[in-house]
């Protein structure tokens, strides 16, 4: 949190529209962050749930890892263009 904003709410005054507006937008990006995240993560899950039905019923053929090929690359790409601007 801004120093600023801190201390104004310490002095029981009170915050600025501007303060406000910047905080409501910054919550916004954050909340789109998140949810992107959360995409992200379920994707990996039905990944997760596609290997684990392979594997218990033994039933897979080109066609389904192929199918779990583009998953993983299509995941993996999602995740590198979310995460390379946080690394910037």
């Amino acid at each position: 949190m801004d120093q600023r904003i801190y201390s104004s709410r310490e002095a029981g005054q009170s915050i600025a529209p501007k303060e406000i507006a910047a905080m409501q937008k910054e919550m916004l990006r954050l909340k789109q962050e998140v949810e992107e995240m959360k995409g992200i993560g379920n994707n990996w899950n039905v990944i997760r749930g596609m290997v684990i039905k392979m594997h218990l019923t033994k039933r897979y053929n080109d066609n389904t890892l192929e199918k779990l090929s583009q998953k993983i690359m299509e995941v993996s790409q999602d995740e590198r263009c979310f995460a390379v601007p946080l690394l910037e």
